[in-house]
């Protein structure tokens, strides 16, 4: 029986990008939920660590060049 997967996601964000590659090669049924995750961190109060921490930052720069 194949099992049905919510996928919330945001392409903006490379791990949802990752995420939905290994789940096209899973045996499950992917409801695609698109999602701006900018939006939902502001609404509860949260900051993109990418910001609030500069080695994160610079590492995330690197690894996810323009």
């Amino acid at each position: 029986m194949t099992q049905n997967v919510e996928f919330f996601y945001d392409f903006r964000s490379p791990y949802s990008y990752l995420a939905f590659t290994q789940l096209q090669q899973m045996d499950v049924a992917i409801q695609l939920k698109p999602m701006q995750i900018l939006a939902v961190m502001e609404r509860v109060g949260n900051v993109p660590t990418t910001i609030t921490c500069a080695a994160k930052g610079r590492y995330a720069r690197t690894e996810l060049p323009d």
